[in-house]
């Protein structure tokens, strides 16, 4: 894929969405193969070892009551410095997302916020520290209370990224009445089946790679589950309304809604299947799911959904079934 050419050049696919749901780039400012590689490989290393653990040691600053570092942003001794430092955590994942998306096109936009948030995770309190440090009830309630923000962020952040229009790309007219700052279409019937199609996937491999609580295991369960949402929920709407009028069905929002569902439900399986989560940390039966905060669900949907996506879209190449948010 070429990635940058003059406008007027011989015309291709660059300027369209792939079918598994994000779009190629169109064309870029004149400047030169390697250094745009150089720019976008700099973001990358600031993203790693700059802006990352800024918003990581944030999460630092929290304290749990017991004076340790088993914290979230709801799961602290100071909930309004938890609230702040949860703002910042977003605050500096979508600027990262923006500035990416801005010059590298919205897949690396949002695998660049799912670093952020990476580092964010890492920084926060293990599950079963939680549990051990609060009551199990109020860790399940408040727990699912940032699910439910969750998906809202990643939701929002996702329909926010897809909109930004890179440097020097020609507007498209074409696509300006989509261009809402509300996603929508997420609840119609197809739209939904991909929901549970990446919900179901999701939390399958979610549970099928997680094995402990330790942050880079649940990372990396979160992104696995984050790319077989993508990669479902794109292979889902290239096909669900095939042979209908309905309107296309964007796979990045729905593997989106489909992660933050499991962001929400997850912390619920800890109190609905352990009369005693204490006990079952102890003997390690704790439910899969149950081991991923908020941040893991975000970290390992915006790096995994575009990688599942991209997979996906190899094998999907209708284009009669483009993501309406996701046309820039």
């Amino acid at each position: 894929m070429p990635l940058c050419h003059p406008p007027g050049a011989a015309a291709d696919d660059s300027a369209t969405p792939r079918a598994g749901g994000l779009p190629r780039a169109s064309w870029m400012p004149i400047i030169p193969v390697m250094s745009r590689e150089a720019m976008r490989n700099t973001a990358l290393v600031l993203e790693l070892l700059a802006v990352g653990p800024l918003a990581g040691g944030a999460v630092t600053f929290l304290r749990a009551s017991d004076g340790g570092l088993a914290v979230t942003p709801l799961l602290n001794n100071s909930p309004v410095l938890g609230l702040v430092v949860g703002v910042f955590v977003i605050l500096a994942a979508a600027a990262v997302g923006m500035i990416d998306t801005r010059y590298f096109g919205p897949r690396s936009g949002i695998v660049g916020a799912g670093i952020v948030f990476a580092w964010a995770s890492l920084y926060s309190g293990r599950v079963d520290d939680l549990l051990r440090t609060t009551a199990p009830s109020q860790v399940t309630i408040m727990l699912a209370i940032e699910g439910v923000l969750a998906a809202v962020v990643m939701v929002l952040l996702t329909h926010r990224l897809t909109l930004v229009r890179w440097a020097e790309s020609p507007p498209d007219n074409s696509t300006a009445s989509r261009r809402s700052m509300v996603p929508r279409g997420l609840f119609t019937p197809g739209a939904l089946a991909c929901v549970a199609a990446a919900a179901v996937a999701g939390g399958f491999m979610a549970w099928l790679v997680t094995f402990h609580a330790a942050k880079g295991q649940a990372v990396f369960g979160a992104s696995a589950a984050g790319i077989a949402a993508g990669a479902l929920a794109a292979i889902v709407s290239a096909n669900t309304t095939a042979g209908r009028k309905d309107p296309p069905v964007d796979p990045v929002l729905t593997a989106m809604l489909g992660m933050g569902v499991l962001a929400m439900v997850s912390p619920v399986t800890i109190s609905m299947l352990h009369s005693d989560p204490l006990a079952s940390i102890r003997t390690g039966s704790l439910f899969r799911l149950g081991l991923l905060n908020s941040f893991d669900w975000m970290a390992g949907a915006m790096i995994g959904i575009p990688i599942g996506l991209g997979w996906a879209g190899a094998h999907t190449h209708s284009p009669a079934r483009q993501a309406p948010s996701s046309a820039v």
